[in-house]
């Protein structure tokens, strides 16, 4: 279900956009505001705005020189006959009997003044970068909106909302909301800000809108190619579609990604290399202070490799398809969703060639091959401080070792949402950041949480809703479960004859044949999924298989556990909310639990042995 498909997140353009009338292009270009002496050049016309485009085509850099938007600009793309903008730079190399490159690149400050430049379609048949700008080397551009971009070409090497290439450069307040059709266009590379970005910065900026991407190879929300550079403090709220998607970045190397996340579902993949933040980590990338809310949809069947006599490793992830070259994850996690394909598959990562420090995973994976709740098949460190909600998990932690790596932690849900720590480290990392815990809730991040700008707030509040399936597995559901109806979220079902929503009640109707049910969770005007799979008959499959007795059950004021296996060390009981309401130190083979002050109603007990944890129900009724 493509439940991203209609959310563009226009709050953000009708809070900044001026309340003008923008200058509408008329196709021609006007050059004569520019000179040799001044170094600041206000541009009020569209037309100034393409002859700055004439300009550094034509070998003007702007080298220590400032160009500022002074309106919003309408380009012509929305009219009846469209125009086409020819980006501003361009990048261009060519092999023959010898191998040479042309390039024009733009090296001085462009300041947009949040205006807004819209209607843009790019058209340029002769160069390698398309978007905005085709090309700037060494510079400074910041402060703009894009709005509605298209592209008028049979091909493309490196397409951007806002840049197709860049290196040395700064992008700072960058914003692009637009839907892109690439049914036709053969595209290479596509990224909602930026195509390719070598060593440069980008900041603050963010993609809203959709992508659907048939013909194009490689697809990401932020910047696609990525070498050398840091993304920080962005986000992605969009519904991308193609061969390969990264939801951020699609494939990376020696690149910093931190503060930023990722709304939306990925569909589509053809060629594997996938992920809600990065499709393919090609080595020494750091990756910091992140999440997903995503569902992942690729084909359930083997891929060849490109020249077709092998199969590929496919590698889809949570966060991260291929983590390879000692890439490192910190401070990272992922709820709901579920991320589906044939191999390589994990919940965090999918091959993991480095190391995941304190993250973790709460979504349903669905695969065929080196499958697994957190990695799927591991190669490198494995994970650290890392854990996984064992009831929406349904796969084991790690689908294949490599090396025999230490398992990340099994907790439940009704501890992971009880407000208290569970082991997440704070101020880990080049970024260090702290976990905040709020009861009902799974843990955020501080820079998330407390965040100025609104948007990042509500993504990590909806990014941290629960469900609290009691003693079932999201693949195992039987009889009825809670939601959360904290915040005011709102739930919808796929198939309300299957799964009913009554308040924080989800209520299971008998079914004769295994069906797939999508729960939808809505925040204002973001939504997140969870799956579950409900499977024929009503009786409810147990967690953990362990024989411990609890009697009586029902319970009045008190119940009796006893373990003839080994010493029970704690005991904790949560309601159906996943607040923890008693606790208590045991280290003795049986004991007695005193429930006399606590209301009627369904408890979750989790026990802890010297070597396991155990799960059970228990009613309260007087």
């Amino acid at each position: 279900m493509k439940k991203f498909a209609g959310i563009i997140f226009s709050l953000c353009f009708i809070l900044i956009s001026q309340a003008q009338t923008p200058d509408v292009w008329d196709g021609t270009s006007d050059t004569t505001w520019y000179n040799t002496t001044d170094t600041l050049f206000q541009l009020t016309t569209a037309e100034q705005l393409a002859g700055l485009a004439v300009m550094v085509n034509n070998g003007n850099s702007f080298q220590g020189k400032t160009i500022e938007l002074m309106n919003d600009i309408d380009l012509g793309g929305a009219l009846e006959t469209p125009l086409n903008w020819t980006p501003i730079g361009y990048y261009y190399s060519h092999c023959d009997s010898i191998c040479y490159e042309v390039y024009r690149g733009f090296n001085g400050v462009f300041e947009g003044n949040n205006k807004t430049i819209s209607n843009l379609v790019v058209n340029d048949n002769d160069t390698m970068t398309l978007g905005f700008f085709g090309f700037s080397y060494g510079a400074i551009i910041r402060n703009i909106y894009i709005n509605n971009v298209s592209f008028s070409i049979p091909k493309g090497k490196y397409c951007g909302g806002l840049i197709g290439a860049c290196k040395y450069t700064y992008l700072l307040n960058c914003n692009v909301q637009t839907s892109l059709l690439f049914d036709y266009i053969k595209i290479f590379v596509f990224g909602g800000i930026a195509g390719k970005v070598d060593t440069s910065i980008i900041e603050n900026c963010s993609f809203s809108g959709k992508i659907q991407g048939d013909s194009a190879s490689y697809l990401s929300g932020i910047a696609c190619f990525v070498k050398n550079s840091s993304i920080s403090n962005c986000y992605v709220i969009a519904d991308l579609e193609g061969s390969s998607v990264g939801g951020i970045t699609q494939i990376s190397q020696g690149g910093h990604l931190f503060n930023c996340f990722f709304a939306g579902n990925i569909y589509g993949i053809k060629k594997g290399y996938s992920a809600g933040l990065i499709g393919y980590s090609n080595g020494y990338d750091t990756i910091e202070n992140c999440f997903a809310i995503t569902s992942l949809h690729s084909c359930l069947e083997e891929i060849l490799s490109e020249y077709g006599n092998f199969p590929a490793n496919q590698q889809y992830g949570g966060l991260i398809g291929g983590q390879w070259g000692g890439t490192f994850i910190n401070n990272c996690y992922i709820i709901g969703g579920i991320i589906s394909g044939y191999s390589d598959l994990g919940g965090i990562s999918g091959i993991c060639n480095g190391r995941i420090n304190n993250c973790y995973a709460a979504t349903y994976t669905n695969g065929k091959i080196d499958v697994g709740s957190m990695i799927g098949f591991d190669m490198g460190f494995g994970s650290n401080q890392s854990f996984i909600d064992i009831l929406l998990s349904t796969n084991d932690p790690i689908g294949y070792k490599y090396y025999e790596n230490k398992d990340p932690n099994q907790l439940f849900t009704e501890e992971m949402t009880s407000g208290e720590s569970f082991g997440l480290l704070n101020n880990t990392g080049n970024c260090p950041s702290q976990w905040v815990y709020k009861e009902g809730l799974y843990p955020q991040l501080d820079v998330f949480a407390n965040h100025p700008d609104t948007i990042f707030r509500q993504a990590s509040l909806l990014s941290v809703i629960p469900i609290f399936l009691g003693e079932q597995t999201a693949n195992q559901i039987r009889n009825d479960f809670k939601v959360s109806t904290l915040y005011g979220v709102s739930w919808t079902s796929s198939a309300e004859d299957i799964i009913r929503i009554e308040g924080e009640n989800a209520i299971v109707n008998p079914i004769n044949q295994d069906t797939m049910i999508v729960l939808t969770v809505t925040l204002n005007n973001l939504q997140k999924e969870f799956y579950v799979k409900v499977i024929e008959g009503n009786d409810i499959k147990e967690v953990n298989t362990n024989k411990i007795n609890l009697y009586p059950n029902p319970s009045n004021n008190q119940f009796t556990l006893n373990n003839g296996q080994e010493l029970i060390k704690e005991v904790a009981l949560y309601d159906v909310m996943g607040r923890k309401v008693q606790h208590l130190t045991v280290n003795a083979f049986s004991t007695t639990v005193n429930v006399s002050d606590l209301p009627n109603g369904i408890y979750v007990v989790k026990i802890n042995t010297a070597s396991k944890v155990i799960v059970r129900k228990v009613q309260i009724m007087r």
